[in-house]
Parts: C-alpha cells; structure tokens; sequence
C-alpha cells in the first residue's frame, strides 16, 4: 500500500541510559533520607508495583505497601518504617494510583495514608474491623462507586458539557481524578509538579516531606495526538505480524510444556519505520522515554497516510512539559484508551466515545525546538504491566516486584506468576500471537544455570504447600533489549510476591464468623474462600458495566448509555479483607518462609533490608536489627461504604502461544 507522508517531525525525549542512577533525583540518595558513609555499598532497592487497569490493584498494591510500612528497619541507626528504605518506587496502570497517593497527598503522613495502625493479624480480625475503612487512608476512595444514580458525576458531568461546545480545558477523565483522588487528598489540581515549575510562577506540588523514595510514573506514548485513538485500536500491533523473530534457541520446559525464548532484539531490529506504542516515565523532576531512539512510522488504513516520528535523544528541560497532578495520574491511569468505551448506544445523538476518549497530551519539544501535541495514556494497557523494566532501565540491583494477577484460574497456583513473567523472560511468539509485550525480554531465562522460570514455580509450589504466602528470590541476570533501553550482563535480585489466593496459615486464623463458609462447604477450597462477599479476595473484580444518562438542570439529554467497565469501586469488605492479607504477608515473610519440611526458601524481607554488607574499608557489617517492631492497631470505628461488584480484566495465554490479550477498562 502507497502511503501519503503527511508531515514529519524530530521528536526529543530525555533518555536516561542504562545503569545511571544520577539521571534521577533520588532522594534518600540526594539525602533526604540517606545512608552514613559506612552504608555508602548499599544496594539500590526498588519496589515495582504492577498492576491491570482498575482499583483492585490499587488495592493490593496498597496493602503490601501498609505491610512495609508496619514494619521497622535500621536506617543511619535509627528505626524507620521499612517504606524508607526503598530508593524508588515505580508504578504501572493500578498501581500508579497508589504510587502517587503514596508520595503526593499533602496535609498526611505516611502511617495515615498506608493506614500503618491497621490490623495485620488475622486471629483478632472482627466484622466491625472488615468493615472499617479510614477515610484519610489510599483505600478509601478505592470503595467508592464512581457513577451517581442514573447520571455523571456533577463535576464530569459539567465538563462533558464544556466540552460539547468546545469550551473545556480539562478532559472529563481527568476531571474525574480531581474530584474523586486529588481533592480528598488535597493534592492542588492544575499546578505544575514542582520540578516542571519556575520558582518565580509561585505554587506547585511536591513529595511530601515524610517520604524517602523517589516515584517513577510509567505510561506510554501511543502516537500523535491527532491519530488518537484510530491509530491505538486499528494499528498498534499491527505492524508486528510481519516482523521476522529470531529465537535463541534455548527452550524452557515449564509445567510439562516447552516453550521457545524469542530474541526481543531482533523484533525491535526488523521492525524498520513501525512503531509500537513507547514506554515513557515521569519522576517530580523528569519526564522523558524509556525507550531506544528511532524512527516511528503511524499508519492509518483507512485515510491511507503516515506520520513519521524521528525519535531523537537528548534531554530536554522540564519546563517544557507543563506536567500536573492530574495529568500526571490520567497518564499513568487512563482506562478511556480502551475498546470500553466504544460500545454505546445507537440513538446517542453526539459522539459519546470521542468525549470520553479525547486523548491525554502533552506536548514534546522537537528538534527545532516547536512543540509536538503526543498522546499517551496507561503503560499497562500498551507497553508494561509490572513497572520492572523502569527499574532494570535505571540501575536498580535489588527489586521487590508486586505481581499482577492477570489471569483467572480456579484453584491457587504459580502459574499465575509465572505466565505474567513470561513476556519478560522471552517467552513469546510470532505472527497473530505477536504484541507490544513480545519486546520485553529483559532477563535470561537461564540466569545462572538454572531454569528461572521453572525454579520460580518450584518454589511458589512450595510456599502454597506449606500454607505460606507466595514470595520468593529470582537471581537474575538481563539480556541486551534496545527497546527499553536495557544492556545485559546486569545482575538483578528480583523478589516476587504474588497476592493470588488465601494462604492456608492466614485463613486457619481467622475467626470461623468472619467469613462464613456455605453450608456443607469448608472455610476455603481450592486456595479461595467460599463465603459469598470474600470468595475472591484478593484479586477483587472490578469494572462492572453501567447504564448513564447524561442530564443538565435536571433535563436528560440523551441516555441511556452503557459504559463497559466504567464501575470501577470495590465491595468494602472484599477490599478490608484483601488490605489484612496482603499486610500480613509481609509480616509472615520478614525474617523468611519455609517449606512443610523446614527448608528455608524465602530469606526474609528483613535481610534485603538490612543485609551484611561492606563498610568504605571492607569490613564486614553483620549487625542485626531487631525487625519485629510492628505499629499498634488505631481503634476500630464502625464505617459501612456501599459499592458494586465488577467484572475483572482478562488476559489470555493460549496452550504454548503467549497472547496477551488486553481489555482496558475505562
């Protein structure tokens, strides 16, 4: 097919290169929070929260989050919650809303905003305590429905008007996170972030002053804002059918299959002028890509013509990214670049779907120094669903990794781990089982001899058997991917914890009224409770359909209209239970786990934390911490919160062929 080349333009990006830590400003590394001289050999620790595209993973994220918080270490000889010792936090799609409520909320602390005086103990749990949900906490906004009765949400609902008559200056979704995250948490809207802002404009927003880490907002540039979104659903994999992939000729046998490792670096390589969507971050003070410099080719079919992008890579100021709160989290957030939204009723007399999808740009600065309008919108939808990569990218030796769920599976099992690791590890295929994920070998799957892959599913088989919560260590070793950027040879202890199921030692616990079995059914089966409200703790649904009318004074303008998985709040017990669980996994895991034969498998979160390491005269330090020191649970209050039940994102893997198939919500 002949395209028409429309216009081009050199587009410039900050490219932080592999392994360069001083790209960032990190905070305890700048000081803040930092390390004595003898602490000088630390390594970095980052914690990677991924997530799918709704508030379950939220959540979950934040309820590992509460854990590390509850939980003392030693920093420079005096106790500090454990949240202080992570260098960076990187966020992606779900996990991005607890990433940045976290790190920006403003007249809180960080014990409130983890609500780090919550209970962690199952066998105190109490139904007033399920029930209860600190409205200063992240949690809270997580259990609240999103859709008043029959209509928009005032505040969406007035900028859906303004933008009927092209007078808004806010996108509704963005509107939508203003009222429903930012103000509760008196986070300022429509301020710049304090490293995209002059001293001289006045007020603008920064990390609270009680955190140590340094945020990383994942998300991904999907193409020219004017292509948007005909580009993202008709072309974004498209482009990959035909790519020649070249295996390593190494194959991974795993749960009785073998399964071929793609060469990520010939598939970046052979693309040409194709494109893919491209990962891009943002920190307090940078914004810039992921990814390796090149030329980009956006192809619509239908009008038969191309923009080229001239990836160029030198860094740019960040004052030329007017970067809000807002904008910051619709980035990392934005469900609307989704099919969800494109089903709607025939008789709507506007373009309803264009409304809601109106793209989310910023402009990037080009090689002649104009502006470029580029839309972007949720990392995990597009490029990455674990925040692993940004991490890796940026020189971190030391990752713990919140693994998303991202399948459905009837009992527990490490396959859920697992299959979510596949992409990461080269596990892919060609043709139609191509996409954007098929890039992200970042590690190999052979790291040190030893099948990873196969050891990670050993061990989480394990950690199931002897009713302990699912987290181990990978030893692993990267692989050359000029997609993200990343050079191999690069050592990376990568500990997975993965919130699928109820742990044997959790539920044997819990008081036999809190979660009530059926009758003739045990407490749990198959790894899962059997009471009715708790049956999918923790990996909550969520994204129900609902039915809208879109009224103005009290007059129906037009409805109703079915917004597929826009029901994003959760069931307040579910969530309640879900937040204990995951606190107590990290309070089961600090000073390690055994196997039912009392073989130490896990090390323990303690000894990340605090490990023997050598002093500026290579000495060894092996003093110990006392790491048991937990917060004192606050006093129960008796708070009912109504929501709905949801459907959940599902993304398939077919017999060896990994498809990852993505249904974005929102």
């Amino acid at each position: 097919m002949k395209n028409t080349v429309a216009s081009s333009f050199v587009i410039a990006c900050a490219l932080t290169l592999p392994i360069e830590t001083n790209a960032l400003n990190l905070r305890r590394l700048d000081g803040h929070v930092g390390h004595d001289d003898e602490m000088e050999m630390a390594p970095i620790i980052g914690l990677a929260i991924g997530g799918l595209p709704d508030f379950a993973s939220a959540n979950v994220a934040g309820g590992i989050m509460r854990g590390f918080q509850q939980h003392m270490i030693d920093i420079d000889g005096e106790e500090r919650p454990a949240m202080e010792g992570f260098d960076l936090i990187s966020g992606a799609s779900g996990g991005n809303f607890a990433n940045i409520l976290f790190h920006f909320a403003s007249n809180t602390t960080s014990d409130d905003i983890l609500d780090a005086g919550g209970m962690n103990d199952p066998s105190n749990l109490t139904a007033a305590e399920l029930e209860y949900i600190p409205e200063n906490s992240l949690f809270h906004p997580l259990v609240q429905k999103i859709w008043g009765p029959d209509s928009l949400p005032s505040a969406m609902r007035e900028t859906f008007i303004e933008q009927l008559s092209s007078d808004a200056d806010i996108s509704v979704y963005e509107e939508f996170l203003i009222s429903h995250f930012l103000d509760h948490f008196n986070i300022p809207s429509q301020t710049l972030l304090g490293g995209f802002n002059d001293s001289a404009s006045g007020e603008f927003v920064t990390v609270r002053e009680d955190v140590a880490s340094t945020p990383i907002i994942t998300f991904s540039m999907t193409g020219p804002s004017e292509l948007y979104p005909e580009w993202v659903y008709t072309n974004a994999d498209g482009s990959l059918l035909d790519v020649n992939v070249s295996d390593t000729g190494v194959n991974i046998s795993i749960f009785n299959e073998s399964f071929i490792v793609i060469d990520s670096s010939s598939i970046f390589e052979s693309m040409g002028n194709y494109t893919l969507p491209i990962p891009f971050y943002c920190t307090p003070d940078s914004f810039g890509s992921l990814s390796l410099a090149t030329m980009l080719e956006y192809t619509l079919m239908e009008s038969n013509s191309s923009t080229l992008v001239d990836f160029a890579p030198y860094d740019i100021s960040p004052m030329n990214v007017s970067m809000t709160m807002e904008k910051l989290l619709g980035f990392g957030t934005y469900y609307f670049a989704g099919e969800g939204f494109r089903a709607v009723n025939d008789s709507t007399p506007v373009d309803l779907p264009h409304m809601f999808e109106a793209p989310l740009v910023a402009d990037i600065i080009t090689d002649s120094d104009e502006a470029r309008s580029m839309s972007f919108a949720d990392g995990g939808s597009f490029n990455d669903y674990t925040g692993i990569p940004a991490l890796v990218q940026m020189g971190v030796t030391d990752i713990i990794f919140v693994c998303p769920v991202v399948l459905e599976f009837e009992s527990v099992t490490p396959e859920a781990a697992v299959f979510a690791l596949f992409p990461y590890f080269g596990i892919g295929s060609e043709g139609e089982g191509m996409s954007s994920f098929s890039v992200n070998g970042i590690f190999d799957a052979n790291s040190n001899g030893v099948n990873q892959l196969e050891r990670l599913a050993e061990d989480l088989f394990l950690m199931i058997d002897a009713g302990n919560p699912q987290i181990t260590t990978l030893h692993l070793v990267t692989v050359d991917n000029p997609f993200w950027s990343i050079e191999g040879g690069m050592e990376v202890e990568l500990t997975v914890i993965v919130p699928h199921g109820v742990p044997s030692k959790f539920s044997d616990l819990l008081p036999i009224d809190i979660a009530t079995p059926p009758e003739g059914r045990n407490l749990t089966e198959n790894g899962f409770f059997t009471n009715e409200e708790l049956m999918h703790v923790p990996n909550l649904p969520s994204g129900q359909d609902v039915e809208v009318f879109v009224t103005f004074f009290g007059i129906t303008l037009f409805g109703p209209v079915m917004l597929e998985g826009a029901e994003l709040g959760l069931e307040p017990k579910s969530a309640r239970m879900s937040q204990i669980l995951c606190s107590w996994m990290i309070k089961e895991a600090w000073e390690g786990l055994e196997d039912s034969n009392g073989t130490m498998i896990f090390g323990g979160f303690s000894e990340i934390f605090n490990p023997p390491i050598m002093d500026m005269n290579g000495t060894m330090n092996e003093t110990e911490i006392d790491m048991n020191s937990t917060i004192p649970p606050l006093p129960v209050e008796d708070e009912a919160v109504s929501s709905a039940s949801f459907l959940r994102n599902i993304l398939c893997i077919s017999s060896s062929v990994f498809v990852l198939v993505i249904t974005t919500l929102y």
